[in-house]
């Protein structure tokens, strides 16, 4: 009983490891392609004045 436990908690951290790392790549991602918009809307702004 003792070792299904085990294995079960052992699962569920590998798990939960790998939805840490998902959302933090995906928010990261994300994170980069607001900058480059940013950016892209700077420059624009910055043609434009001149």
């Amino acid at each position: 009983m003792g070792n299904v436990g085990n294995i079960t908690g052992s699962m569920l951290y590998g798990f939960g490891a790998f939805l840490v790392i998902y959302l933090a790549g995906v928010l990261i991602y994300q994170v980069v392609l607001w900058i480059q918009k940013w950016k892209r809307k700077k420059k624009d702004g910055e043609q434009e004045n001149g």
